[in-house]
């Protein structure tokens, strides 16, 4: 009983604090779909699917322990300026609104990752040039 009280209890309380990025003056805008290696542009910034760096999400069809996450480089500019290059992890759940796949924020959107297609699929090598990145923009009122 001890033993749950000093180690499941603290794990349990600190997994409930899980913050909320997505405030009430925010509202979606749009969900879009970004193929490898293409560039969009949105508000006043250009977003560029550079790269998969990694992909080692459970393959659909396979039973896996863990279940992995993809990682995805972008460029992201502004006026022909470079902002930064950007590393975006997707888990396996593809959660919006979670602050590690936050891509851009100003005073009138935040932009999210919020999926990485086509899943894996066993045994099937995975070809990048078939991959999309799908965002969500949420205006800010």
């Amino acid at each position: 009983m001890k033993f749950f009280i000093f180690f499941f209890l603290p794990l349990i309380l600190w997994s409930q604090k899980k913050e909320n990025i997505q405030s009430s003056k925010d509202s979606l805008q749009a969900i879009i779909k970004l193929n490898y290696k293409k560039t969009i542009d949105i508000d006043d910034i250009q977003i560029k699917f550079k790269k998969v760096i990694s992909d080692s999400r459970c393959p659909i069809g396979v039973q896996c322990v863990w279940a992995g996450e993809a990682k995805v480089l972008l460029g992201i500019k502004s006026k022909k300026l470079c902002l930064e290059k950007k590393e975006i992890t997707i888990n396996s759940k593809n959660v919006l609104n979670d602050g590690s796949n936050l891509i851009y924020a100003s005073e009138r959107i935040k932009i999210y990752a919020t999926g990485l297609y086509p899943h894996p699929v066993s045994p099937v090598k995975n070809d990048f040039k078939k991959y999309y990145l799908e965002f969500s923009v949420l205006h800010i009122d």
